[in-house]
């Protein structure tokens, strides 16, 4: 008779097990991702790997090839497609002031009611706008600018630490020269060890002339839907400046090169779901396999429903919540000797929010346990055993 309570007794720590895994795996592979991602973003001077980035289809522009017979290695000949491409040589691009004080690139830039991040990317340059609430580029002193600020004619820059030795000062302000100017630099950006973002100057869009602000090009990132934002302001091109938007490859950094772009790859996230599945619905079925018999004495016996599954389902819920409990510990130490490079925030935000997922799981089963009591034939189970 030892035997049996032996056994339970080992199903139910499999249970436990089963919750501190889900609550351990998924706090490490959601975090792996994110620190992943937030590398490969500081590696390309932040910018995510779905920015979008676009220029104007200027028609003054002549397409190569234009009104010729381009003839491919196949015999294809492209002649009407080039022919039909705007081309106007008498076309120039303006960057005019409207009559709210603001550019029509500033307007374009800005024309989108999402949360996003904008930038004129030049070079080591950004000229940058952005919406709503959003995650900017890190500083290790200073500030980032206000998205006031973003639009504002004076000259405001977040210089990276490669910079740092040509900032002088004048009064209780710090200053850096650069497009034949001075700027304030409000702030010092970068992490803590090297990177990309070094080398990068941050000023503010409404610093740059009109003319130059159709310097380089531009890309739209940080949104919920970057593509969909880029269809948004794209819409008011050609009100604004004649013509249309078209698409730019997005620059290939180094981090892409090395990486290959194979980490955490969609389906490795498909995979590791399927099998915390497959295990939570495998535990679930082998528990109610192993109390078949005494929910079939204890209904026979005439013990009410309530009684069988308080007594049959008191185990799981105790053990879920154990398993539970001892993964938030496990995550809160984690936190705490910060093994991940992630803001704060945003991991204690993935440890609730896993926490609620396994307390949810530990209801849904918990109900289909009682389903199961409910249902149960106690003479069909006598009868099969």
């Amino acid at each position: 008779m030892t035997y049996k309570p032996r056994f339970f007794k080992a199903i139910n720590l499999t249970v436990s097990f089963l919750f501190f895994a889900f609550l351990v795996v998924g706090f490490i592979f959601i975090c792996s991702d994110a620190e992943y991602n937030l590398n490969q973003q500081m590696a390309r001077g932040y910018i995510t790997s779905d920015a979008v980035f676009f220029d104007f289809d200027n028609p003054a522009i002549k397409p190569y090839g234009y009104g010729d017979d381009v003839t491919y290695s196949d015999g294809r000949n492209d002649k009407t497609a080039l022919q039909q491409k705007e081309y106007d040589p008498d076309f120039v691009l303006r960057n005019k002031v409207l009559d709210d004080g603001v550019t029509s690139v500033e307007k374009l830039l800005t024309s989108s009611d999402s949360d996003y991040f904008a930038a004129l990317h030049m070079n080591t340059m950004r000229a940058v706008c952005y919406k709503g609430e959003l995650s900017l580029p890190p500083v290790i002193s200073g500030r980032f600018f206000t998205e006031a600020e973003c639009l504002s004619d004076n000259n405001y820059a977040v210089v990276g630490k490669n910079f740092e030795e040509g900032i002088y000062k004048e009064g209780d302000k710090s200053y850096y020269d650069f497009l034949g100017r001075k700027y304030e630099v409000i702030g010092i950006t970068g992490i803590s060890s090297k990177s990309a973002m070094d080398s990068i100057i941050f000023v503010n869009l409404g610093s740059l002339m009109p003319e130059e602000q159709l310097n380089g090009i531009y890309y739209i990132d940080c949104a919920a839907d970057n593509k969909a934002v880029y269809e948004d302001v794209a819409k008011n091109s050609r009100a604004l400046f004649g013509c249309n938007l078209k698409n730019r490859k997005t620059p290939i950094a180094f981090i892409d090169i090395a990486s290959g772009k194979m980490y955490m790859k969609n389906y490795l996230f498909v995979i590791i779901v399927s099998l915390m599945i497959f295990a939570y619905v495998n535990t679930l079925i082998q528990y109610i396999e192993r109390h078949r018999l005494k929910i079939s004495i204890m209904k026979l016996c005439g013990a009410k429903l309530c009684k069988i599954i308080k007594q049959t389902g008191k185990a799981y819920i105790i053990d879920c919540i154990a398993g539970i409990l001892t993964g938030i510990i496990l995550l809160l130490l984690l936190l705490y000797n910060g093994v991940f490079a992630l803001e704060y925030s945003y991991v204690v935000n993935v440890i609730i929010g896993l926490s609620e997922a396994s307390l949810c799981f530990a209801i849904i089963g918990f109900l289909v346990f009682s389903f199961f009591v409910v249902k149960a034939d106690p003479q069909e189970i006598i009868r099969q055993v």
